[in-house]
């Protein structure tokens, strides 16, 4: 992470995927881990969370993981908070009160209208433009003396000394309809200059907001859709692009209990507010119902902590962990084809859980809770380390996070989905290609080629590349040609932006290179042996026969040898000749392609070949006939004992049935 002194720690990680760099004999994988931040919509503002029973997490340490704290709020399920840019807190709340820095109640900050019982009872705004200026907005549950509805609350931060006084509200925005109005809110910076966009979902009707310096506006935005929602439980989230939109019913039936729940994908207009599109994301039993969701800050995966929904009279049985089970879904949404998201689902995690929240932090890791039932919370987070890789390479970790001692419950702080943006980073290989980088490190081959470029930005953009701290490169793209041992290190960058909206921004990133050697695939001799069974078929031990003939004092832990039976295999390495191999043609010969790799970049590897050649044992017979002759050149005379013999007279006999 960049270490600057005019910069905090809330740098959130950007991950790439780089794909068929080639360069001679060898493929190139590549992979990169990006870290960035802005001055205006940066990380800092979600770096508190609080949460749970009085549960909390303090991301500015801005180097391995986020440290536990302890607050004031105790909510089943809903809650919020909100830092400055820098990453200091200002107050946080779950719906119903609203706490200071100082984790004390704000004057007028009680009784408000939200319910620690709802899904996502409030949502934290700040006011474009108005630099002390706050709105809280609240979702209700009726539970206990709780009520349906969606409302909004003013926060004045210059109030009592720069702790904050909650100064106007509740403002109703249910339109008449807070009896219907479900548990979910959700909020994205507008295209606009100055605007957010908050989102609420009411029937099979979207209600989006827009924030912008004036205020709230009065006229929302309203987009009707195909599906009702009954049940409102379940989380609402925006992707960090503000491309897409993702929500979770936890039933499709009001009252039903064994009807199965919906999620469901839309596209939103981050200049208009529409919401468009449906598209049914199915799950599947028993993690059925969904309940938490949310986006990689690459926009590009979806997440989901689907959960049996197991519901009993009787306390004993509800509140029993071994009646709930939760699994944790992920969805590609790098396919322009809803039958091939659907087809990407990949099940990252199934157990005894109850219902539970998906957050992503700072640190661009989703966090996930880990409730057994409904009253009964876990004093740990699970978290998935690498959101943006498919699949079980997302890498979820389980009881990850230590809460010290406190108990996380149902619900996690949601932000504005903004905050975790990242700026979009290509690599273009040898061949023109060009591909979106995704996640980790960096692997090249020596003599590789690579082309890297931030996203084109528009307004006053000034980049500023380091390598390994000192300066490097003032060109917004940086080109590696035929590269070397010598170019392993890291390389940061520093991207400072003044938009058209006259907002100044920095952006930061810093990936390590890490460049591997080409072994040298020494030629070996070929391999000739006799069948002694005269079956004509051996069985050969290439790995003994040929691995150090073919490394030639390569260092075996740094280099292996593969053997395959076709070039085309080597090359794609496919059909891998894995234990002992059987020559195909009898008595004949066979050809067999030597793959050596570099352990730690398989891609950086060259190829040889050899032959084996099976030949069939002689096999004469036990005794050969005397092959005898009279001395008759002279009969009478010829005494020398000398005769002339043709061999060849005995071929047959000492072939004893084997071929010339």
């Amino acid at each position: 992470m960049l270490k600057t002194n005019h910069l905090l720690y809330d740098s959130y990680s950007y991950i790439w995927v780089f794909d068929n760099l080639s360069s001679k004999m060898h493929k190139l994988v590549v992979v990169f881990i990006f870290f960035f931040s802005t001055s205006v919509f940066a990380q800092g503002e979600a770096n508190f969370w609080f949460f749970g029973e009085n549960s909390g997490l303090n991301f500015n340490k801005g180097i391995g993981e986020p440290s536990p704290i302890s607050g004031s709020l105790n909510t089943f399920e809903g809650c919020s908070s909100f830092s400055t840019k820098e990453g200091e807190l200002l107050f946080y709340s779950d719906g119903t009160s609203v706490w200071n820095k100082s984790h004390e109640l704000m004057p007028n900050g009680t009784d408000l209208k939200g319910h620690p019982s709802s899904t996502q009872s409030a949502m934290i705004i700040p006011r474009p433009a108005h630099t002390n200026e706050y709105y809280l907005f609240t979702v209700g549950s009726r539970v206990d003396d709780g009520e349906f509805g969606f409302n909004y609350y003013t926060i004045d931060m210059s109030q009592e000394g720069g702790l904050g006084d909650v100064v106007s509200g509740p403002i109703d925005l249910s339109d008449g309809k807070s009896d219907e109005w479900t548990e979910k809110v959700a909020a994205i910076k507008g295209k606009e200059c100055n605007t957010y966009w908050v989102i609420s979902c009411v029937g099979n009707e979207f209600y989006t907001y827009k924030v912008t310096s004036s205020g709230v506006s009065e006229t929302p935005v309203v987009s009707t859709v195909s599906f009702t929602a009954i049940d409102r439980r379940g989380y609402l989230k925006i992707s960090p692009d503000g491309k897409k939109i993702a929500i979770a019913h936890m039933r499709s039936v009001e009252g039903n209990r064994r009807s199965n729940g919906r999620l469901f994908m839309y596209d939103f207009n981050d200049e208009t507010g529409v919401v468009t599109n449906q598209r049914n994301l199915p799950l599947v039993a028993p993690g059925i119902n969904p309940y938490g969701v949310e986006f990689s800050s690459n926009s590009e995966k979806l997440y989901i902590h689907g959960s049996n929904d197991y519901y009993s009279d009787v306390p004993s049985e509800y509140n029993n962990p071994n009646n709930h089970w939760s699994t944790l879904y992920q969805f590609d949404l790098g396919f322009n084809n809803i039958a091939d998201v659907i087809a990407s689902r990949r099940i990252i995690d199934s157990r005894n859980l109850y219902r539970g929240a998906l957050q992503l932090g700072p640190d661009r890791k989703i966090y996930r809770t880990l409730a057994a039932s409904y009253n009964e919370g876990s004093p740990f987070l699970g978290v998935i380390e690498n959101p943006e890789n498919d699949g079980l390479a997302s890498n979820y970790k389980h009881n990850k996070i230590s809460l010290n001692g406190n108990n996380a419950t149902q619900g996690l702080p949601p932000f504005i989905a903004s905050i975790f943006y990242q700026i979009e980073i290509t690599g273009t290989d040898t061949s023109g290609k060009v591909n979106v980088l995704n996640d980790q490190t960096i692997d090249l081959c020596i003599g590789d080629d690579l082309l890297v470029s931030p996203k084109i930005l528009t307004g006053n953009v000034v980049y500023n590349w380091f390598y390994n701290g000192a300066p490097f490169s003032n060109a917004s793209n940086i080109s590696f040609t035929n590269v070397s041992l010598s170019d392993n290190g890291l390389y940061s960058l520093i991207v400072t932006k003044t938009d058209v909206c006259g907002i100044t921004s920095t952006s930061e990133g810093e990936f390590t290179l890490k460049v591997h050697e080409i072994p040298v695939a020494n030629k070996p001799l070929d391999i000739e042996v006799c069948d002694g069974d005269l079956d004509g078929f051996y069985v050969f031990d290439l790995h003994s026969l040929k691995d150090s003939e073919i490394l030639d004092g390569q260092n075996p832990f740094e280099f292996d040898v593969r053997y395959y039976k076709s070039r085309a295999d080597a090359l794609a390495k496919n059909n891998e000749i894995v234990d002992f191999y059987t020559n195909i043609t009898r008595f004949g010969k066979d050809e067999i392609f030597a793959r050596i790799q570099n352990v730690g970049n398989t891609n950086c590897y060259e190829l040889t070949n050899f032959t084996l050649h099976v030949f069939e044992t002689p096999n004469p017979p036990l005794k050969i006939e005397v092959l005898g002759k009279c001395d008759t050149n002279n009969i009478g005379t010829d005494t020398d004992g000398i005769s002339v013999f043709n061999l060849r007279e005995k071929e047959t006999e000492i072939l004893n049935g084997q071929a010339a």
